[in-house]
């Protein structure tokens, strides 16, 4: 589900830029996206808990790869391309490369989170 979000808020983010619309959406995405695992990590890392705070740095290399990834798609779909054609055939190449590189990280870092034991929360005391 975080994936959803983070690919959603990215994709808000650079359809509000690409048609200049309102840049209030870029805001939001960033609260929405960005804040809460940073703040997360913060507060792992002040307590002591850095499985934690590794857990939270990881849902935020995620978000971040979301957003680039739905950004580039974004642009690419809306057309978005350097003005001289020099650049332009090599943004084309760079695009390709992005996309593909954006998408093989995610896929690792989705699989990380899939296949990483989540049993590192202690043990409720107050169950017994």
């Amino acid at each position: 589900d975080s994936i959803a979000l983070a690919l959603a808020a990215g994709a808000a983010a650079a359809l509000s830029i690409a048609t200049g619309v309102s840049s209030a959406l870029v805001g939001v995405m960033v609260a929405v996206a960005l804040l809460p695992p940073a703040a997360a990590i913060g507060l792992f890392l002040g307590a002591g808990e850095f499985m934690f705070a590794a857990r939270a740095l990881l849902l935020l290399t995620v978000n971040v790869l979301c957003i680039m990834l739905s950004a580039q798609g974004v642009y690419a779909y809306k057309g978005i391309r350097p003005r001289k054609w020099l650049e332009r055939r090599s943004a084309k190449n760079a695009v390709r490369i992005n996309i593909i590189a954006l998408g093989v990280l995610l896929l690792a870092a989705a699989l990380i989170i899939l296949f990483t034991p989540t049993g590192v929360m202690p043990d409720n005391p107050l169950k017994d």
